[in-house]
């Protein structure tokens, strides 16, 4: 095996972290493969589903990477990274055979995660499950394997400086599309799908106008007019209607750099020339999202966000357009548990400092669509702090 050593500095937050519930947990030794966590514990995206993080309790953690995915690991923050060439069951048996592991160690697997963020091949997901969980066993027999799910998804909970970071970049990024989605609504007669597309040409092909991008992808999809009333839906879906002068069209933005997610949403009028009606809605939506900032606190409930958020929007008389969700967490994969806030989670949930995460009101008109801006905030000590800066306005 070859090994490299790269420059980027070490994230002693997240080590700090990682170490803290692995001993919680009891755990001597996390075995990662699932992209997204790969990503979490070293800031390296393996592109195939190959990578390995083998985190250390006692010791510097090891991330392993099929040889021809090398050429991306300048972003990494461990120090360790070797290459492997046999990725298969039997291959990554063998990586696990030779790791220093003490006998009766307590060795972590991903063994009940559910819900994959994609990789970098959308047409192709690698993930572990049976038969690499029993090759790991079979390396280790000396050792009791465990499930880890529990303790990785409590450490990507909270997003370190160094994470909060990646996470700004992807929204550096969402401007440009942005920018350009909205210049084709001062006409009507275009299609959901050709604003679609044309925000995500902007916003790919401006890599070129950053070097810390290596990946990028960006998924827009626009929902005008009646389809806009569906946007409420856990999914979003562009299709050939034209709007027409006068319609909310919205636009919902899921975009990855480097593997790191954000979940945006802007709402513009067809011909960007509200009525005073629609101008009373902006001023509603907005009203909700300064609210929520307002409750977004370390220590304050996740419930009384939303409450927040709810009241401004009721006191504006827009309570019957509202549904009652207010945002969730991202991260490594663009829709994470923590933090949820809507009008069914229990008081107990709280805010804490390094918490990131979508706010993002909506409401939903019949016969004139949907308005939903969406935010991306990180909860930080005694304030919050968006990381998209492009206009909320019609």
């Amino acid at each position: 095996m070859a090994k490299w050593t790269v420059s980027m500095a070490h994230d002693a937050e997240k080590a700090k972290r990682i170490n803290e519930i692995m001993a919680k947990e009891d755990l001597d030794v996390i075995i990662s493969r699932y992209t997204e966590n790969v990503l979490y514990f070293t800031n390296v995206w393996p592109i195939t589903g190959w990578g390995i993080a083998v985190i250390y309790k006692d010791k510097d953690p090891i991330l392993f990477l099929p040889e021809s995915e090398m050429d991306f690991t300048g972003r990494a923050i461990v120090k360790e990274i070797e290459s492997y060439t046999d990725t298969s069951v039997a291959g990554v048996e063998l990586l696990v055979k030779n790791l220093d592991v003490k006998r009766g160690a307590r060795i972590g697997l991903e063994l009940s995660k559910e819900g994959l963020a994609g990789s970098h091949l959308g047409y192709e997901v690698a993930f572990p499950n049976r038969p690499s969980f029993e090759s790991v066993a079979r390396a280790l027999p000396d050792c009791t394997i465990v499930d880890a799910t529990p303790a990785i998804d409590e450490m990507r909970e909270v997003k370190s400086t160094n994470d909060l970071k990646q996470l700004a970049l992807v929204n550096e990024m969402n401007y440009y599309g942005l920018d350009a989605a909205s210049e084709l609504l001062h006409t009507d007669g275009i299609s959901e799908m050709e604003i679609a597309t044309g925000c995500e040409k902007a916003i790919m092909d401006a890599i070129k106008e950053n070097p810390a991008v290596e990946f990028i992808r960006a998924y827009a999809f626009v929902m005008a007019g009646p389809n806009g009333i569906k946007a409420s839906r856990p999914y979003n879906i562009s299709t050939a209607y034209r709007c027409k002068r006068g319609e909310y069209v919205m636009i919902e933005l899921n975009t990855q750099v480097n593997g790191w997610w954000s979940d945006l949403t802007r709402t513009w009028v067809c011909g960007r020339n509200p009525t005073p009606a629609q101008k009373d809605q902006e001023d509603a939506v907005s009203a909700a999202i300064e609210a929520a900032f307002k409750a977004m606190r370390p220590g304050l409930s996740w419930r009384g966000a939303y409450e927040a958020s709810r009241q401004a929007i009721v006191e504006r008389h827009q309570g019957q357009h509202h549904t009652p969700f207010l945002g969730h967490g991202i991260g490594a994969k663009l829709h994470e548990k923590v933090p949820m806030m809507h009008g069914g989670v229990d008081e107990k949930h709280k805010f804490q400092a390094g918490h990131y995460c979508s706010v993002e009101p909506g409401l939903y008109i019949e016969g004139m669509g949907a308005l939903r801006f969406e935010r991306n905030v990180a909860v930080l000590d005694g304030r919050v702090e968006a990381t998209d800066e492009f206009p909320c306005t019609l």
